[in-house]
């Protein structure tokens, strides 16, 4: 693992332990970890989408089609923690 995939991992790991803890106010722990974990991975490729939109000119329609790509293809995590606020929110009867 080179020292950038060092750091997107660690920054993936802080940033899935912050969403957990802002999860746990309303959510046991397990379901607050795993929320967490889920949003982190839908949203992990977006920096990098917008580092590339900043700078438009400087990229390729390739380079910012993959971006996008990447962006889009996490949206099954999404739908996964949707699911489970969904299932969350049905079990405490709200």
């Amino acid at each position: 693992m080179n020292e950038e995939e060092k750091r997107e991992f660690e920054q993936f790991e802080i940033v899935a332990e912050k969403l957990t803890r802002a999860f746990v106010e309303g959510y046991n722990h397990a379901h607050a970890r795993e929320l967490g974990f889920y949003v982190a991975q839908a949203i992990r490729d977006v920096p990098a989408l917008l580092r590339l939109l900043d700078d438009y000119e400087s990229h390729s329609n390739d380079e910012i089609l993959d971006a996008i790509h990447a962006v889009v293809s996490n949206h099954s995590s999404l739908t996964e923690a949707n699911r489970l606020l969904t299932s969350v929110k049905d079990d405490c009867g709200d």
